[in-house]
């Protein structure tokens, strides 16, 4: 039931979007059907200058000559997101493109720069790029303009995922990242720089504040202070360093790591608290991210009281606040340089075991061989 009202929901947003009426395909043809407002914001995103000075004709022009410019197109192509250039790929190869249930996210930023227009007709969505859309990009499309995308492609990934990883770190630590996975895609500091820039022409999920890099949720949305603590409890600490594959599921917003602690508290309230499966999943959803934000302990067990999870006994209660805490310290932390609290502690607990060989992995958890981290010196 929510899948389809959700559908529904997409439908009905995608149609308020729609020039209603019959598909065009040149681009003036698309351009005329488009109201004065939408003209003007189209104007404003390709940075037309004295539009207020022009008649529709000369706006209508200027328009036309800035969506065909080469440059003008590279610059928006190499900051689309992976859903954006996989819309603008379909567009581009099919004369129509039903968008029905395409999320409005996935093609809103190439609508608002005139490269797609869309239509509602004969009870669907479909979307048009023009023919001189078509035709520029056609031109752009060359080994350059593709070595220059997939580059920008990967730091974008990158600094995505090291935002949800670490939620805030320096361009040094995401070049650095970088090229220890990739030793053939080498990209020097200055070229981060210029791509990191390059990529907050349009808003991100990632700002540049106080010489860092950092989640927009700390600038735009948390308390005040709360950047400046992060920013003081960071520095100095070492970041915990993850593999590739790792690092490259926090591109997604939305993932987070299941740990072993996680599936225990799932098992546990199916099999003795008579949870379903669906409950325990949307449980452990919540405990995660509530441990990831430090609430204190009261908060993660007010996850059970809101969904009537009641507890038989006072040992099964000691059991549950047993898992929790196990949660809480395998859960990464921005504060903690990505690294977890049971990590941080391995080193006092192995400070009466034998020393670890320079070779091994390093005993505080960074993914570093021990000379190369605290064996150093």
């Amino acid at each position: 039931m929510l899948n389809h009202e959700i559908e529904e929901s997409i439908e009905q947003l995608n149609i308020q979007q729609a020039i209603i009426g019959v598909p065009q395909h040149t681009l003036r043809g698309c351009l005329e059907l488009w109201n004065r407002g939408r003209l003007s914001a189209l104007a404003k995103a390709h940075e037309i200058s004295g539009q207020t000075r022009m008649s529709k004709e000369e706006q209508l022009t200027a328009i036309e000559e800035a969506i065909q410019d080469p440059e003008q197109l590279a610059n928006v192509l190499l900051i689309l997101d992976e859903q954006e250039w996989a819309v603008f790929e379909d567009a581009y190869r099919v004369e129509e493109l039903s968008v029905q249930r395409v999320p409005f996210g996935y093609y809103r930023f190439l609508l608002e720069h005139g490269f797609v227009s869309t239509f509602f007709y004969d009870a669907q969505v479909v979307m048009v790029m023009p023919e001189e859309v078509k035709a520029a990009y056609t031109r752009l499309n060359d080994e350059v303009f593709q070595m220059n995308r997939s580059r920008m492609s990967l730091i974008f990934k990158y600094l995505t995922a090291m935002t949800h990883f670490y939620g805030i770190f320096t361009v040094e630590s995401l070049t650095e990242m970088l090229n220890r996975h990739h030793p053939s895609e080498q990209v020097n500091l200055q070229q981060m720089e210029e791509a990191v820039s390059f990529l907050l022409r349009r808003e991100q999920e990632f700002v540049r504040e106080r010489g860092f890099i950092v989640d927009s949720s700390l600038a735009h949305h948390a308390e005040a202070g709360t950047l400046e603590q992060l920013i003081s409890q960071t520095k100095g600490r070492p970041h915990y360093i993850p593999g590739q594959e790792m690092l490259m599921n926090y591109a997604d917003g939305g993932y987070f790591e299941v740990t072993p602690q996680l599936e225990a508290l799932k098992v546990y309230v199916q099999d003795r608290m008579a949870c379903d499966e669906v409950t325990a999943e949307d449980l452990a959803d919540d405990i995660q991210m509530l441990c990831a934000m430090e609430e204190p302990l009261e908060a993660l067990l007010h996850e059970f009281e809101r969904r009537d999870i009641l507890f038989k006994h006072q040992r099964q209660g000691e059991e549950v606040l047993g898992l929790l805490k196990d949660i809480q310290k395998t859960t990464r932390l921005w504060r903690l340089g990505g690294h977890t609290l049971k990590e941080l502690e391995r080193p006092a607990a192995m400070a009466t075991s034998a020393k670890p060989g320079r070779n091994d992995p390093c005993p505080c958890g960074s993914g570093l061989k021990y000379k190369k981290c605290c064996g150093k010196g």
